[in-house]
């Protein structure tokens, strides 16, 4: 390999090398979060951290569970603390807040609202060292009919950002809106099931008895006739038999 090409080859490592350290240095690493927008690590001078304000309590979180919801149509509040961490004072710094979908803007002190965006910007001309500056926006949940008519609930993210010169910093708020109450399913069957009859025990039978107490049961019925074969011709023999002995009982 000649000099000339060994040159050319340093060259364009160098000119690759450097753009990227300035723009690690300058730019903070981030990453996409779950439902829109990014995360983004703390870089610089000056830190960001968002909270929003719990509908049960009167205190505010990082971020609320699905179990502890807003409501539709419902005020939402989100505080916004910039802080300067380094040990020399920072002049000219941006802190801007996005609102996510289905809020609408309600109000925010000394912040610049962007309709287009649904953002508030939020301008510092300094700040000392260790101190921080604290920004509220009041913001308002959509009607129910303007909400997913497929979902019972939604989670949303609320983003803000602080900035001085190339350098930003990020941090979010994430937050759940009920929409509609899920009907518990039903495990009554349609149809009731057959009932079994109720038997009653029959009443015995009045016995009939003697005088002396003896029961007089019931002559038991056949269902054979008695035979009248061959063996019914010996009765015949006896008819003569009596007439006779009648008429020898009036002659004596």
């Amino acid at each position: 390999m000649n000099i000339n090409r060994l040159l050319g080859v340093f060259f364009f490592l160098l000119l690759v090398t450097i753009p990227a350290t300035v723009h690690a240095a300058g730019v903070p690493s981030c990453q996409p979060i779950y439902g829109g927008g990014t995360t983004c690590a703390q870089t610089g001078k000056v830190t960001v951290n968002k909270v929003v304000k719990d509908p049960s309590k009167n205190e505010f979180v990082d971020n609320l569970e699905s179990n502890n919801p807003y409501k539709p149509e419902q005020e939402v509040t989100f505080q916004i603390e910039a802080k300067n961490t380094s040990s020399e004072s920072v002049s000219k710094l941006t802190v801007k807040d996005v609102l996510p979908q289905f809020v609408s803007f309600v109000s925010a002190p000394n912040g610049k609202y962007d309709q287009k965006s649904n953002s508030i910007t939020f301008a510092i001309d300094k700040i000392n060292p260790n101190e921080a500056k604290v920004f509220t926006v009041k913001g308002k949940i959509a009607k129910k009919e303007n909400l997913p008519a497929n979902q019972s609930s939604v989670c949303l993210i609320n983003q803000a950002f602080v900035s001085v010169s190339t350098i930003s910093s990020q941090d979010h708020s994430t937050f759940c809106i009920k929409i509609r109450e899920i009907a518990p399913s039903s495990t009554t069957p349609t149809t009731k099931p057959t009932e079994k009859p109720t038997l009653t025990p029959n009443k015995k039978a009045a016995v009939a008895t003697t005088k002396g107490g003896l029961p007089v049961h019931e002559p038991t019925k056949t269902k054979e006739t008695p035979p009248t074969g061959p063996e019914a011709f010996a009765l015949f023999g006896l008819v003569p038999t009596g007439a006779l002995g009648l008429w020898l009982r009036k002659k004596s």
